[in-house]
């Protein structure tokens, strides 16, 4: 369905209408944010969004560029540097949201390192919030050992694969993962220092890659091993961490993880990143000491990538590149935001773009978005973040070519000049 964007249609439907934003039209519900002048290479490259705060992390490429948090409960935003001094602190591939922290709101964790003056000397997880507020948060001295040898070192960082420390969150509740060291921690407000959780012995060198974080009161730990095809499930607070199930496709299975909640219940998305998601009741997987795909009961939705008369190039279209979650129409259920890179939009190659589905496993029709004026190497859809801005959600992706930061907004809504 197309999205209509007359003045007197969004009058008329106050409700909050996600549809296609593919039109080149006037005032189409897209803004787009430029690069701050301390961002020096891949603006927009990796994003996280805080879905309860009006804030927005945003960073270049990791451990080579620095970041930015935007808060947008002031006009005009406000914007705070993340990582802007590289030898104190590296930017991560995956930054996270972490809820309220160190007397700040709109916080995030974005980095490793020793951080700011203030903050301490030693190497630990660094972030700050939306409010201007800096936080550091304490790794195991191994952890610290591998950033010390392998990245603050003269000239280190540009050959080093970004996954060397992958996050995840879930409220305050953090996770990070290291597959040099083969480990996960797991960052509990309520205990001094991380529980470690090591490898099982038959993973490989994949062994959390990738991470993910469910909400909900009783929070599930996913540990990806892509290399392997593998996914490992565990109780985030333990207090045992042996896995409790493990799931195995062919492919890159689980090279991108998201964990939510729906209605109070653990979902965790999984994607091999050429195709296919999955989007899994953990509490319905058989506890199982051997990895094994998922049974039919536990397939809250299967998401696959589909092509229409503006969105083609599936077959090689890095579907699932990116993962996020948001309730965007307001009905109590969230949708699941996919990144594919790699689709061709209205014949321009690798323009990108989002698919937005309900968890609805009766059908596999996308809602997609993409940019007005789409260009090759655009690449919507590297990254993806959802959050609030001026009271209501929007989503955010990535428009690498032009080096700035897309912003779609509900089409129901006039929420940004833009818009109007």
């Amino acid at each position: 369905m197309r999205c209509h964007l007359a003045l007197v249609v969004l009058t008329a439907l106050p409700s909050c209408l996600w549809n296609r934003f593919d039109e080149e039209v006037v005032n189409a519900p897209i803004e787009l944010l430029d690069r701050p002048a301390w961002i020096l290479g891949g603006y927009s490259s990796v994003m996280a969004g805080d879905p309860e705060r009006d804030a927005l992390m945003v960073g270049g490429h990791p451990l080579l560029s620095s970041g930015v948090i935007f808060s947008f409960s002031k006009t005009p935003p406000t914007l705070h540097p993340a990582c802007d001094n590289q030898a104190r602190c590296r930017l991560l591939g995956g930054p996270v949201a972490a809820g309220d922290r160190a007397g700040g709101t709109g916080c995030f964790v974005y980095g490793v390192g020793a951080g700011p003056t203030g903050v301490g000397e030693e190497i630990g997880l660094l972030g700050g919030c939306a409010t201007g507020e800096l936080f550091k948060l304490p790794l195991p001295t191994k952890v610290r050992t591998l950033f010390v040898e392998k990245l603050f070192q003269p000239g280190a960082g540009a050959a080093i694969f970004p996954g060397l420390l992958s996050v995840a969150s879930a409220g305050r509740l953090l996770a990070a993962g290291s597959p040099d060291l083969s480990l996960v921690m797991i960052l509990d407000p309520s205990k001094d220092l991380p529980s470690e959780i090591p490898a099982p012995l038959e993973a490989d060198g994949s062994f959390a890659q990738s991470i993910a974080l469910t909400g909900g009161q009783d929070p599930v730990l996913a540990v990806g091993a892509p290399s392997q095809g593998r996914v490992y499930i565990f109780d985030a607070r333990g207090p045992d961490y042996t896995p409790r199930a493990c799931l195995r496709r062919p492919g890159a299975y689980g090279v991108v993880l998201h964990g939510f909640s729906d209605r109070g219940k653990p979902r965790l998305a999984i994607s091999d990143a050429s195709g296919i998601v999955d989007v899994v009741d953990p509490n319905k997987l058989p506890l199982a000491e051997s990895c094994t795909e998922a049974p039919k009961e536990a397939i809250v939705d299967t998401l696959r990538c589909v092509e229409d008369d503006k969105v083609t190039g599936c077959d090689g279209g890095a579907f699932g590149y990116a993962l996020a979650s948001a309730d965007l129409d307001d009905d109590g259920t969230p949708e699941v935001i996919v990144g594919a890179p790699g689709l061709n939009v209205r014949g321009v190659s690798n323009a990108g773009a989002l698919a937005i589905f309900r968890l609805d496993p009766t059908t596999d029709q996308p809602r997609y978005l993409f940019l007005s004026s789409s260009s090759a190497e655009e690449r919507v859809g590297s990254a993806v973040a959802a959050f609030r801005k001026d009271g209501r959600l929007v989503v955010a992706s990535s428009a690498l070519d032009k080096q700035k930061t897309a912003i779609f907004h509900c089409a129901g809504s006039s929420p940004s000049a833009r818009c109007n």
